[in-house]
């Protein structure tokens, strides 16, 4: 399913929640320009960015942003960039966009990343220099956690084995 251009022209418009939709052409400049100006809560789920190379996010009212995405939703060649004066919570899951730009975030209070890969540390630095008022910053990396299971679990295993074989 496309999503209309015209979603946001919706003036009362104060939640807006979306699964599985392809996000529509960006301009010539191939941007795609959210900017709702009622709109208090965004929440993208797995949604294909396959036609636009930067997501611009800029709603004054947005008070909570959820963006969710798979390798398989094209964001990691997409840039994003968020402007927005009353954010208090945002979240991003999943696959990372190529680069991220907070702007006007003096609001925030709540930051939670969840990827599946480890992440840059010059992208780690460039977020953490846009969270000027962040309170809570909660940062999981969930591959690197079933690796350490996996490893957890083999020593495990291992040392079971062996002590096994010494009873014998």
């Amino acid at each position: 399913m496309l999503l209309p251009n015209y979603v946001c022209l919706a003036s009362k418009l104060k939640i807006l929640e979306i699964y599985r939709v392809q996000l529509p052409k960006g301009g010539s400049n191939e941007e795609l320009l959210l900017s709702c100006l009622s709109l208090e809560i965004l929440r993208v789920h797995f949604c294909n960015h396959k036609h636009i190379r930067t997501l611009l996010i800029s709603a004054p009212q947005l008070k909570k942003l959820v963006l969710e995405n798979r390798a398989s939703c094209n964001n990691g060649s997409c840039k994003l960039q968020i402007s927005t004066r009353n954010l208090k919570s945002l979240v991003l899951k999943g696959s990372l966009y190529e680069d991220d730009s907070l702007e006007n975030l003096s609001s925030l209070e709540c930051v939670k990343f969840e990827s599946p890969v480890l992440v840059d540390a010059g992208m780690l630095i460039k977020v953490l220099q846009g969270l000027h008022n962040a309170t809570i910053l909660e940062w999981y990396v969930f591959f690197l956690s079933l690796i350490r299971i996996f490893y957890v679990l083999l020593l495990f295993f291992t040392f079971y084995m062996f002590r096994q074989n010494d009873l014998s």
